[in-house]
């Protein structure tokens, strides 16, 4: 009967937990006894009991009973410092991205940045001395991160198959099930219509808004951004946006742009990058009421979106992996997380060197983002462009964005548009999906190309502004199927 207790008593290791004594003397012997330290407390083996009471009779420490969930304690010392070690930099990343900004440092890869001799005068000033020991943080993390990934694909390889798949044995319970659509969002309305469906971007998914080059995949990506902070019910999520192609500051200027929605000059983006840069407003029209209008609504802009933490851009050099653990991080610790938004597709990366083609990388791109959303329950939005075969918007299709790999089959979402101010790129102009041939207007063409849940085919038609930025859904004119 005891040899059948101790078989079936559940496994546990110590947990320490400090109330004053000397925190670096009591590591030290915790990590003599193969503990490690969480940020709270330090976990142990059971079969240190006897050290640890010991410890805990001379010291302010006691401990506690932990139940151990995973295979073993070298399993839970091993993922655990593969979490630490993950956010941890992902800390530091963003810590390195606002010294940037505030040394005003170009983009690019800052290792070959820091070479210029100039640059280097900046280990002399606080903020740069920072920057560059926290970039050389960053160098010794990536490597931990490297080692610990290792390890577990060791580990991995020594699982016993009877537990790795004990789970299949195991009965679903409705609490269970509730419980997974609890953590699945509901999904993130962006205010446009298409024929009678309004967009939502899915929860637990990816979903791609694709379009040709310079046709304005960005400022599609900042309408809908735009339009989910701004719908009723909506008002306390907040959205990060992950921009791959420009700077912070220059997508925080896009965003306002559309925003005000509105003609302040003959080049919106240029007046209001001049009116960062200089502090005036001498290259807004003084016509009107323009000037008023812009001061309004930037304290509007700011108020309602940047100060308050619903909107928060970040020009991003982060590989998938990284990206998806910053994810998993943002789901993690802010609680009113509405959609992800990244800027673009063609752009991500995967970790190190990888030897396939560009469209297999991708292919593992999409699938690690599928994952994640899956795991998160959040939205996500891709912008993405597509290939060269797409000369005209009769030539919309999801097997035609560049380097597909196998968006087409991972994605629950994908709405493809074409900027009507492009009459094609071919001698025959643009055509609709019914053959008819189009003249240049101020229009974007958007379609449903794939809709897990709402089906494919509706269309419509937006009014677009090209100097504002800004779309806007037709008033009085019905929308169309394959128009």
């Amino acid at each position: 009967m005891a040899i059948v207790e101790k078989v079936n008593s559940p496994k546990k290791c110590l947990f320490l937990i400090n109330r004053g004594a000397n925190f670096k003397l009591i590591h030290e012997h915790v990590k003599k006894l193969n503990g490690f330290y969480n940020g709270t407390g330090w976990y142990v083996e059971s079969k240190y009991q006897q050290a640890v009471e010991q410890i805990c009779e001379n010291t302010s420490i006691f401990h506690l009973d932990f139940p151990l969930i995973d295979h073993s304690f070298e399993d839970l010392k091993r993922q655990h410092k593969a979490a630490f070690y993950y956010e941890k930099s992902i800390k530091i990343y963003l810590e390195i991205n606002k010294l940037r900004e505030i040394l005003n440092l170009p983009q690019g890869d800052i290792d070959e940045i820091l070479k210029d001799e100039e640059l280097k005068k900046l280990e002399f000033i606080p903020e740069g001395e920072q920057l560059i020991n926290l970039i050389s943080e960053y160098d010794v993390l990536q490597k931990r991160i490297k080692s610990s990934e290792e390890e577990e694909k060791l580990a991995n390889l020594k699982l016993d198959t009877s537990e790795t798949f004990a789970y299949l044995l195991n009965s679903t319970t409705e609490e269970e099930i509730s419980q997974e659509i609890k953590n699945v969002s509901p999904g993130v309305y962006v205010g446009y219509k298409i024929g009678s469906i309004d967009v939502k971007i899915p929860g637990g998914a990816i979903s791609i808004i694709a379009g040709p080059t310079s046709h304005g995949k960005t400022t599609q990506l900042i309408n809908f951004t735009l339009g989910a902070l701004s719908h009723t019910g909506q008002e306390d999520q907040c959205i990060y946006f992950f921009s791959y192609e420009e700077s912070r500051a220059a997508i925080m200027s896009l965003f306002l742009n559309t925003y005000i929605g509105t003609n302040l000059s003959a080049n919106n983006r240029e007046s209001i990058k001049s009116y960062f840069r200089c502090g005036d407003m001498r290259y807004l029209t003084s016509e009107g009421n323009s000037r008023n209008i812009f001061l309004k609504k930037k304290k509007e802009f700011f108020e309602n979106y940047i100060e308050n933490g619903r909107l928060n851009i970040f020009y991003s050099e982060l590989s998938t992996q990284e990206l998806v653990t910053a994810i998993r991080y943002l789901k993690k610790n802010k609680k009113n997380l509405g959609m992800i938004c990244i800027d673009y597709m063609q752009l991500l990366k995967l970790k190190g060197t990888f030897t396939g083609s560009r469209q297999e990388e991708l292919k593992q791109v999409c699938l690690l983002l599928k994952d994640c959303a899956v795991e998160t329950g959040v939205p996500i939005l891709l912008a993405a462009q597509f290939n060269r075969q797409v000369t005209c918007e009769a030539d919309l299709s999801p097997i035609y964005i560049s380097e597909a790999g196998d968006i087409e089959r991972v994605a629950n979402l994908i709405l493809g548009f074409w900027n009507r101010n492009f009459e094609g790129f071919t001698s025959e102009g643009n055509k609709t999906k019914s053959g008819k041939k189009l003249s240049k207007e101020s229009t974007i063409y958007i379609e449903i190309l794939k809709g897990r849940e709402i089906g494919s085919g509706q269309s419509e038609v937006f009014d677009f502004d090209g100097n504002s930025g800004k779309l806007r859904n037709q008033i009085n004119k019905n929308s169309t199927l394959f128009r």
